[in-house]
């Protein structure tokens, strides 16, 4: 699976989840 890449990507996207809510929308769908 990609909990690794996920979990990589999770952290960043928080930070940038604040001017793109759409990113984290994905992220969500995705775990």
């Amino acid at each position: 699976m990609h909990s690794s890449l996920f979990e990589a990507e999770r952290l960043p996207c928080i930070s940038q989840c604040k001017e793109g809510g759409k990113y984290f929308v994905n992220i969500q769908l995705f775990t």
